[in-house]
């Protein structure tokens, strides 16, 4: 739940910084191939989570 609330306010904080920044859509398409990856790492880990909040959490917007 901690990884999607992340991804939310990750995804708000770009959206924000869209008003003001024409490069958006490389921002955006950057997170979601992470985010992806991140699932697609953790898919039989359980350690997973940990690794996904730890790259989510540090994703520089």
């Amino acid at each position: 739940m901690d990884f999607l609330c992340c991804i939310i306010n990750k995804l708000n904080e770009i959206l924000v910084k869209a008003r003001n920044n024409q490069n958006i859509t490389r921002q955006f398409l950057s997170f979601t191939q992470k985010t992806l990856e991140s699932l697609n790492l953790s898919s039989n880990d359980f350690l997973g989570l940990d690794i996904k909040n730890s790259w989510c959490l540090s994703y520089k917007v």
